[in-house]
């Protein structure tokens, strides 16, 4: 029995460096060097959980420290063999040293020619200046709570599906008024486009009030975009639909890179 005991963390510490090992080979084009466990455990009903999920995600700019405090499977792993899909919860998906709870939710998965992937996630707590990496020209300095859900399905042999709602709440935060740049050509208040092009050539931050931003994938290589924020000290409530044309298929999957596979065009 000693002998059983002693050994159980070194099976621990050979799955968790089989893990390390897998998880690098299928996920390297997405991170910049090594990613990092911190530790694995596989239970008697061959339920696995994973903690410290670590690694640099790539960026146009710059690698960001991402984290995963928790992996675990809701099903045994033995699902597989029957082509049966395993769900995995997860939480704590967030950049490294945020102060926000970030991402959490369940994932399904499902191996062979017929493989299968489907995730329902929940962002908790994310800050915007926790996604300032997308786009640091026009979000750096960027503030406010989100909270909301996102949907992805994809599979072998079926149409992929991305959704996904965001709010900032009262009391708001700030956001770089170059941001606005963006959606001078679909603002019909000229008043309001006069103002915010003062506002972005003296490189300000306008508070917000609200936001919400919700998207839905709408067809091969195209996504339907609803934007609201709310500026009381400018009197602007804006509204917009917007459309989003992915120039290439599956690329909202690649999140890392989406902002460089985007064209906007009024709808």
């Amino acid at each position: 029995m000693l002998a059983l005991l002693a050994a159980w963390p070194q099976r621990q510490e050979i799955l968790r460096r089989a893990l390390e090992i897998a998880v690098n080979r299928s996920a390297g084009e997405f991170f910049e060097g090594p990613v990092r466990l911190k530790s694995a455990a596989l239970k008697r009903n061959w339920r696995l959980s994973v903690t410290g999920f670590e690694g640099r995600l790539k960026t146009r700019k710059e690698p960001v420290p991402m984290e995963i405090n928790r992996i675990e499977s809701l099903d045994p792993l033995t699902y597989y063999l029957f082509g049966a899909p395993v769900r995995f919860a997860f939480e704590g998906v967030r950049p490294a040293k945020s102060p926000y709870r970030g991402l959490e939710g369940v994932a399904w998965t499902s191996l062979g020619p017929n493989g299968t992937f489907e995730l329902e996630g929940h962002v908790r707590e994310m800050g915007l200046e926790d996604i300032e990496w997308i786009n640091p020209e026009n979000l750096h300095g960027s503030t406010g709570k989100m909270a909301g859900m996102i949907r992805v399905k994809a599979g072998a042999h079926t149409a992929p599906y991305f959704s996904l709602d965001l709010q900032v709440g009262e009391p708001g935060g700030t956001v770089k008024a170059q941001f606005f740049d963006l959606l001078v050509p679909f603002l019909p208040q000229y008043e309001a486009i006069a103002r915010l092009r003062a506002l972005s050539a003296e490189n300000r931050l306008v508070r917000y009030r609200s936001a919400q931003v919700q998207a839905a994938l709408a067809g091969p290589g195209k996504m339907k975009v609803f934007l609201h924020i709310l500026i009381p000290d400018y009197n602007l409530n804006l509204n917009l639909n917007l459309e989003v044309r992915i120039d290439e298929e599956n690329a909202f999957l690649k999140l890392a890179q989406i902002m460089g596979l985007v064209e906007v065009a009024w709808t």
